[in-house]
């Protein structure tokens, strides 16, 4: 038929016209998943700095982007600070950091802290709270980190909680969100400013061995509308989400390399990315 109108879509489903000068020359006519092809993304999560510069160049707005892992080097953490991504803070180290990158750019980090929770997500995979461990400020530390930020350096966007990964057991999970819900909410009434963003993790597992069950989402998914529906307005002005990648891709093996390293501090046996 008649072609009455040529419509733009943003990566976050933001209606632009084609002759917006933000997308001249990068968007094609006719594509077969829309307009850009990831209209609905919420946003993009790095680890290392070639693929911050990659999220960057997709379009995607760096206030949508977040640089997650320990022991980030001083050159990534600078070029997350210059471009205005969130960094998603795993030491007090590496908060003091960016706090002098802040100062030597003049402008505040966008930071979230990486808790290391104070319970652990039972039956997981991959436990990542409730004791020592590679990931994250322990919770008992954080209240006196929120009390000494420096807002001219920091911008504290919010929480990252992630108590644990590969979890079959729904009503492991339902009590973890529960306690990663409340430790937010106690850990947001302490914070400088309102609390924008939680980002509770995954733990959303795939049953790798025969045997083992699929994981229930259907009690998992009311648990959490009921967190959200009664959340305190603590971090009513926030956003709260949940990392799924592993739940979502894990079947597709030939997305996934077999690398022959070990890098965690728990024998765990080869590591998959």
């Amino acid at each position: 038929g008649e072609l009455l109108l040529r419509m733009d879509f943003g990566p976050f489903g933001e209606r632009r016209e084609a002759n917006d000068p933000r997308i001249a020359g990068d968007v094609p006519s006719l594509t077969t998943k829309g307009f850009t092809g990831h209209e609905m993304v919420d946003g993009l999560d790095v680890a290392s700095l070639r693929e911050m510069q990659v999220a960057l160049g997709s379009g995607v707005a760096p206030d949508h982007i977040s640089f997650a892992g320990p022991a980030k080097q001083p050159v990534e953490l600078a070029g997350a600070v210059a471009a205005g991504i969130t960094v998603n803070v795993e030491s007090e180290l590496e908060l003091a950091r960016l706090v002098d990158i802040a100062r030597a750019q003049g402008q505040p980090a966008r930071v979230a802290l990486r808790i290391n929770p104070d319970f652990e997500l039972k039956s997981s995979g991959m436990k990542m709270g409730g004791g020592s461990r590679p990931f994250g400020i322990d919770a008992e530390r954080v209240p006196a980190l929120l009390a000494s930020l420096d807002p001219q350096c920091l911008d504290l966007r919010g929480f990252h909680i992630f108590a644990g990964s590969q979890n079959l057991q729904a009503q492991a999970l339902i009590e973890a969100h529960n306690q990663t819900f409340d430790l937010a909410r106690r850990l947001a009434l302490m914070a400088p400013r309102p609390v924008r963003e939680v980002n509770i993790g995954g733990g959303l597992g795939i049953p790798y061995f025969p045997g083992e069950p699929a994981l229930d989402l259907a009690p998992v998914a009311r648990n959490l509308e009921r967190l959200l529906a009664g959340r305190c307005d603590a971090y009513s002005s926030g956003v709260s989400a949940l990392s799924s990648f592993r739940f979502v891709q894990g079947e597709k093996k030939d997305d996934f390399t077999l690398l022959p390293d070990v890098i965690s501090k728990e024998p765990l046996g080869p590591v998959v990315r």
